[in-house]
């Protein structure tokens, strides 16, 4: 790659963070400390969600009953329904510096334009025509990460039953007191997700509360930075699910390029190798069942490893750009491919780690508000909690004849389907988790203005 290139795509990926942050209020954070913070409106009515994709890291087990074994530590199959998820956004993947004519033909890769759900603001200064989004591309035929069901996949190493499957992602708040602070709405436009495909019906869930931060359930944290940075394992141990320090955990940032290289092995704390050694049962039940995959299933046993969406050494200039995303959020070696590529447009310089608010702690308990948010064809004003519906049918926002179509929800956060272990009030809300259930083949989700509304 050559300079000016790269010097370019680093400025374009900051222009877009920043349009996509907004303005913080500096009264809601006086020491100006905007890590793993929400970004405010100057006018402080919304907290953006769009912001800083990969603050959101992968969810645990939803606790809600219809999970088998999601209560229990120790057993992998509380993640036998476990699919791929990806969540980026525009600023990881803008379409105009990378992807080229393959990725402008499809409304889910293409950029959008704040223009297709609002007028530019007036005023002076920088005005940025993107829309700011939060994406998600949920994968149900694909197997998981740390998804050890033997029976539940097939002879390519697919998941059985799409449509029982899962897969979400979730994110700490920090301003967690709504009544308090006054939240009392969620709000988002959607691009219809199924503006190039056929029936597809299934629910985006959402969960404010206490979710738990034990992603893989072993009652331990697991965190990269805890590991050793000379590969020793005197200071840890194994639980049926990962290697974990006994160390406490030192920093929540890598620290030095040798640290990435050693440390960046994903929330099991193993590579390869030692994936096959911990694993040895699910392989032998591989080899035993589905022999046809088994070499395949080998090379990464927790199906973890990071891809460069644009490692030309795997990817042709032709491949399809759902293709290329498919393992973008995976974790071993996600952070390495930075120093190794020398960019910092895709990729994830944070740390994995279960600890993902970073108190030291691990949050165990369930105790959450559902919100369950039916997504299907021809949706009208009034169902789902929609509110308004915009087509586009714009140059810019057309796609082979095909004209965009957005749906705005809110949702009042006192309106929800479900409250889960006992929570009956909106004074501690650490955490949100999205995860994605009941669709058939993939989909795409881009989430515009996504904000919490203080009214």
């Amino acid at each position: 790659m050559n300079k000016p290139y790269l010097l370019n795509c680093i400025a374009f990926a900051f222009i877009l963070l920043f349009c996509a942050t907004g303005c913080e209020d500096e009264d809601e954070n006086p020491d100006g400390d905007t890590e793993g913070q929400e970004q405010i409106e100057s006018d402080t009515s919304a907290i953006f969600m769009h912001a800083q994709p990969n603050i959101w890291s992968l969810a645990s087990v939803p606790n809600t009953g219809s999970f088998e074994f999601a209560d229990e530590t120790n057993n992998w199959a509380t993640n036998y329904e476990r699919a791929q998820i990806s969540v980026y956004g525009p600023a990881t993947f803008p379409q105009s510096q990378f992807g080229g004519e393959a990725w402008a033909n499809s409304h889910y890769s293409r950029d959008l334009y704040f223009s297709e759900i609002g007028s530019l603001q007036e005023g002076g200064g920088f005005v940025n025509p993107l829309l700011a989004t939060l994406d998600l591309a949920y994968f149900p035929k694909e197997r998981g990460p740390y998804n050890f069901n033997v029976q539940g996949i097939d002879n390519e190493a697919r998941l059985s039953t799409p449509s029982a499957s899962w897969a979400g992602v979730q994110r700490p708040l920090d301003y967690t007191d709504f009544e308090e602070t006054g939240i009392e709405l969620i709000s988002f436009w959607l691009l219809d997700p199924f503006l190039e495909s056929g029936a597809n019906p299934g629910t985006l869930y959402l969960n404010l509360g206490k979710v738990s931060e034990d992603v893989l359930k072993d009652g331990r944290i697991s965190c990269e930075t805890s590991l050793s940075v000379n590969g020793s394992t005197v200071d840890g141990e194994n639980t049926p699910w990962a290697y974990v320090s006994n160390e406490e955990i030192g920093s929540y940032s890598f620290g030095t390029e040798e640290n990435v290289l050693q440390q960046d092995l994903g929330l099991d704390g193993l590579d390869d190798a030692g994936e096959a050694a911990l694993y040895q049962d699910f392989l032998t039940a591989i080899q035993n069942d589905r022999p046809a995959i088994y070499d395949q299933i080998l090379m990464d046993p927790a199906n973890d490893n990071y891809k460069d969406p644009f490692d030309q050494s795997i990817w042709s200039n032709d491949s399809p750009w759902l293709d290329r995303i498919l393992r973008y959020t995976m974790a071993e070696g996600n952070s390495a491919a930075l120093i190794e590529q020398s960019i910092i447009v895709w990729g994830n310089s944070r740390p994995d780690c279960e600890d993902i608010n970073e108190d030291g702690s691990l949050q165990e308990q369930e105790a959450f508000f559902e919100y369950r948010i039916a997504l299907q064809s021809d949706m009208q004003v009034g169902q789902s909690f929609i509110t308004e519906i915009r087509i586009d049918d714009s140059e810019s926002a057309t796609v082979d004849g095909v004209p965009a179509k957005w749906y705005k929800f809110e949702i009042p956060i006192d309106d929800y389907d479900q409250a889960y272990g006992g929570i009956n009030d909106f004074t501690e809300i650490p955490f949100m988790r999205l995860y994605l259930s009941n669709f058939s083949f993939p989909v795409v989700l881009r989430m515009g203005e996504f904000h919490l509304i203080r009214i």
